[in-house]
């Protein structure tokens, strides 16, 4: 398993995850995923240089208190594609983490070079309950 490093996004820490060869894919997981390397995602970096952020507030990212919608870490993941001079990448977005890639492809689609999504979550459906997640 990669070791976690500490970067900055606009003076959020964010623990990031590394591994891998090829290009840059960034794997968005799932709410209470932040911190673990999957075998999958070990299969990825054969291929693909794999960027495993964890959330703010998920894994040992600390909380960001300006987070208050869905939105709000979309822009923070474009940001940190900034940050790491990254201009397209592959998006591969698990449950709560395909949310935040469907979020980001609507904003800046020219920065997707391909988007998978796994289980998403927050596909809105006529007559359910959705839980308060912020």
């Amino acid at each position: 398993m990669p070791e976690p490093t500490r970067i900055t996004v606009r003076d959020t820490a964010v623990d990031l995850m590394r591994d891998g060869h090829g290009p840059p894919l960034l794997f968005l997981h799932g709410a209470g995923a932040g911190g673990r390397w999957l075998t999958f995602q070990e299969r990825l970096a054969e291929r693909f240089t794999v960027l495993a952020p964890s959330h703010p507030g998920h894994g040992a990212s600390p909380a960001a208190e300006w987070i208050e919608h869905i939105s709000d870490l979309a822009f923070h993941y474009l940001d940190l594609l900034d940050t790491l001079g990254l201009d397209r990448v592959h998006v591969v977005g698990a449950s709560f983490g395909g949310w935040i890639a469907s979020e980001m492809a609507t904003m800046a689609s020219s920065r997707l070079s391909s988007m998978t999504l796994i289980d998403p979550v927050g596909i809105k459906v006529e007559g359910w309950i959705y839980p308060f997640l912020f």
